[in-house]
């Protein structure tokens, strides 16, 4: 019996120091942390003017990555190419987390990670991509390594950033493309520009506009819009749909019956403008019969009711002279990073919407270096989209290639590109809608050209990212007019570049391991009237006049 004894001891003994050793390396590997999303750049003007309280509460999520993002772009590829048997075979909806989003055990360790680090998980996204979790402020910074800090922005408002990369487990890393929501610093606009006065808009060519012969149930503009349109130089709604081959699909009887279109606002409107509008377009008993198909759907809490800044009363009174039988699904999030993404998730889970349509925007720098983490997963998002069958539109904005500066009265902050298009039209799988001038609507196609009233009045929203390569399908297109490296519009990019004392080399210089001919993506990708001297007269109600 002594010595079994003595033989246990010893190996015992032997054992001890090897499960010793490898106890402390898994140790060392749990409590070992990778950087996934960078500390923000903070805004010219902007000052810090505290720690956040430790006990105040955060509402912020992690983003996860598609299980194969390579398969994931084989499949859209696969059905957005004419010829392929695959050609519009979209995914069922429903079917995107099984096929490609983070599998049920990636989602089950992240969300355990987190109930370990003392969050609480208060959602996951349909598709998976997307957990929420809500904590202290205390628990948030010892969760992810960093300090949370509060700004006072130049012009008064208050926000928060992390002061250094936010971290997570080595264990749960792989999966975690970024954690969104921490930073609030910038807020996506508008991206139209302050809308000229009358006074302006005398100084400008009017728009010619012939006589119009309207099919059955096609937009046909009252009387005050006709005087107003005349007034201004614009056109009304009926005039630019009959310009763009519209009343085609009207005479056929195609008013875009059965079919859901998803407006993105982050203001409210009043639902009593758009009758206001459709009343002059459509007559009063048409209007009250199309008051059924609008709906507000809240995301995050939504909008408080009122009427809005115009921008998505605008949107949707435009949509909805264009395509009078559709559904119109307006939805509504507060104007942060989180409630922005969770806006896109929301439309995009839900697939009810084929198409989708947006007009707020940022200058993709202050995006990328504002809101680290925000671009790639709003791309995820929008691959989703494309595998669906959704179209996403985005206006290009007003700014032109100057998105980061309009209107600034300060310096970017050190790093930010003097030149920068906007997010998320630069966005490769979003469709950036430019402008043009209508010069003359009598004809189809109509007399346009190039929407460019100066830096005063805006321009059509041209320019290259700074943020992602030229999509293939960009790159193969034989349609006149794409940019690429070494053409006139590089070396002016180059030029401005270096006045500013950026190096040589425009776009590549930021894209990871960009060679000197890797053309960068360039936008707008369709464009069509959007000039404010000669655009629609659509807005009729108290708050905006005419």
């Amino acid at each position: 019996m002594k010595r079994f004894v003595w033989v246990g001891l010893l190996v015992a003994a032997l054992l001890v120091p090897l499960l010793t050793s490898a106890w402390g390396a898994l140790a060392a590997r749990s409590r070992a942390t990778v950087a996934v999303t960078a500390a923000p750049h903070i805004p010219s003007g902007a000052r810090e003017i505290g720690a956040v309280s430790r006990g105040a509460a955060e509402t912020a999520a992690l983003v996860l990555r598609p299980r194969n993002e390579r398969a994931l772009r084989q499949f859209i590829a696969s059905v957005t190419e004419a010829g392929s048997p695959a050609f519009h075979h979209y995914l069922a909806p429903g079917t995107f987390a099984s096929r490609f989003g983070p599998t049920p055990t990636t989602i089950d360790a992240v969300k355990a990670q987190l109930v370990a680090d003392g969050l609480r998980v208060t959602r996951v996204a349909s598709d998976g991509l997307i957990v929420t979790f809500k904590a202290s402020a205390r628990q948030v910074e010892a969760a992810f390594h960093t300090r949370l800090a509060s700004y006072k922005l130049a012009d008064g408002t208050l926000g928060q950033a992390t002061t250094t990369a936010v971290r997570v487990p080595s264990t749960i890393s792989a999966a975690v493309s970024a954690v969104v929501g921490l930073d609030n610093l910038v807020h996506p606009h508008a991206v139209s520009i302050v809308r000229a006065p009358a006074s302006a808009r005398g100084t400008r060519a009017a728009a010619k506009a012939g006589h119009l012969t309207h099919p059955a149930g096609s937009p046909t503009a009252c009387a005050s819009a006709q005087t107003d349109a005349q007034q201004f130089g614009g056109l009304t709604d009926d005039q630019i749909a009959n310009a763009y081959g519209a009343f085609g699909l009207y005479g056929a009887g195609d008013l875009a019956a059965g079919q859901r279109i998803a407006i993105y606002e982050l203001e409210p409107f009043l639902p009593s403008d758009i009758q206001t509008f459709d009343t002059c377009y459509f007559g009063a008993s048409v209007a009250g019969q199309m008051a059924g198909r609008l709906n507000t759907m809240p995301v995050d809490g939504g909008q408080p009711t009122g009427q809005g800044s115009g921008e998505a009363v605008l949107d949707v009174e435009n949509v909805s002279a264009m395509a009078p039988g559709a559904n119109i699904d307006v939805y509504e999030a507060p104007n942060t990073t989180f409630g922005g993404l969770d806006e896109y998730s929301a439309i995009i889970n839900a697939d009810a919407d084929k198409v989708v349509t947006s007009s707020w925007g940022l200058c993709e720098q202050a995006v990328q270096l504002g809101e680290p983490g925000v671009q790639q997963a709003e791309n995820f998002l929008f691959e989703q989209a494309a595998a669906q069958g959704q179209s996403v539109f985005s206006a290009a904005g007003d700014t032109g290639s100057d998105d980061c500066n309009a209107f600034r009265a300060v310096a970017p902050p050190a790093g930010q590109n003097p030149l920068s298009v906007d997010d998320p039209s630069s966005q490769p799988y979003v469709v950036a809608v430019g402008g043009t001038t209508i010069d003359n609507a009598s004809t189809q196609p109509p007399q346009e050209r190039v929407w460019n009233d100066g830096a005063e009045w805006g321009s059509d929203g041209g320019g290259i990212s700074m943020s992602w390569a030229m999509p293939t399908w960009q790159l193969r297109s034989r349609v006149p007019g794409v940019v690429l490296p070494g053409s006139s519009d590089y070396t002016q990019a180059n030029t401005v570049e270096g006045s500013s004392g950026y190096p040589p080399g425009f776009c590549q210089a930021y894209l990871a391991g960009a060679g000197p001919s890797t053309p960068c993506r360039t936008l707008p990708d369709v464009s069509a009237q959007a000039d404010e001297f000669t655009g629609a007269i659509t807005i009729f109600s108290t708050e905006f006049g005419g």
